[in-house]
């Protein structure tokens, strides 16, 4: 997708779990060749910095932002928040930027996002008054993220032991690294008694892998290296130590996916160049309980 790892790149599918895995596959020293050109290596953008026509709509996005999320926005419309509940879909992307921070008494207002890129969820959190830190291995996003103001390190283990989390995020980071379980273990770990932990990442029985087959741009090889059904999130989550999982519907993203699995398709001018242009103009791939959705967003809770 990025260009920048021709070739060809085998995934094969668990038949115990439904995972799916790239074999062979990049090792830990050279993976970094795979992001020399990536989208985190770009400036984040704070959501009032935004074209003139956007502004209208954010005029009533902005009370919904303040009045959930904490946050001083302006300019805003007394009443706006009405409404943007209204609108579903704004909604659903307002949440997600800010990625569902839960508003609970008893936990540390800090949030930890292990992968943060650029950090530009980090400008989200510190806007609804929390204090927001990152782990960030790809030295070009990390230098983005500190000339921003944010405490951004390497690794995890840069992070001391002792410091406890309410909220700790890896949004599209599982599927591109070489443990999966280690990370959300170490969320876990980190997390305070109550706090919260928030994953996305693709899902592999998308309805959108189903149709667009190997052009499908869930897949992006060779950086993502394991890819998780419903299920089998599930049970990582769960062997983890985690409660009360939830999972979020996000039928917003699948024209995007389709529009790029489209123009991957017709670069690579596969056996799905054509069929899959036929079949899917302008189509929402989703049954309504997150199984074949495009991705598959979970929160899910620490026990006190």
């Amino acid at each position: 997708m990025f260009f920048v790892a021709p070739g060809q790149w085998d995934m094969w599918k668990c038949q115990g779990c439904g995972s799916a895995y790239l074999d062979p596959r990049p090792n830990e020293r050279t993976i970094g060749l795979a992001y020399e050109n990536y989208y985190t290596h770009a400036r984040a953008v704070s959501p009032t910095a935004e074209t003139s026509l956007q502004r209208f709509r954010n005029l009533f996005g902005n009370d919904y932002r303040n009045a959930t999320y904490k946050t001083r926005y302006s300019p805003s419309l007394p009443g706006g928040r009405f409404v943007t509940m209204l609108a579903r879909a704004i909604k659903r992307r307002i949440d997600t930027e800010f990625r569902f921070l839960p508003s609970r008494a008893g936990i540390p207002k800090r949030v930890l996002d292990i992968g943060c890129g650029n950090g530009s969820f980090l400008n989200f959190a510190r806007d609804a008054g929390w204090q927001a830190v990152g782990v960030e291995p790809d030295p070009a996003a990390r230098e983005v993220a500190h000339a921003a103001g944010f405490d951004v390190r390497p690794a995890l283990s840069d992070w001391p032991d002792d410091e406890s989390f309410g909220y700790v995020t890896l949004c599209h980071v599982i599927e591109h690294v070489h443990d999966p379980r280690l990370y959300v273990q170490d969320a876990f770990d980190r997390l305070a008694p109550g706090g919260r932990i928030y994953i996305e990442t693709p899902n592999i029985d998308a309805r959108g892998h189903e149709v667009y087959g190997p052009a499908w741009r869930g897949l992006e090889p060779p950086r993502h290296l394991v890819l998780f059904n419903r299920s089998s999130l599930l049970r990582l989550i769960d062997e983890a130590g985690f409660r009360h999982p939830c999972f979020i519907a996000r039928p917003e993203v699948a024209d995007a996916l389709a529009g790029e699995s489209r123009k991957i398709a017709a670069i690579t001018n596969g056996p799905y160049a054509h069929a899959v242009s036929r079949r899917t103009s302008n189509a929402r791939f989703t049954n309504g309980d997150c199984a074949d959705d495009e991705f598959l967003t979970v929160m899910a809770e620490k026990p006190r």
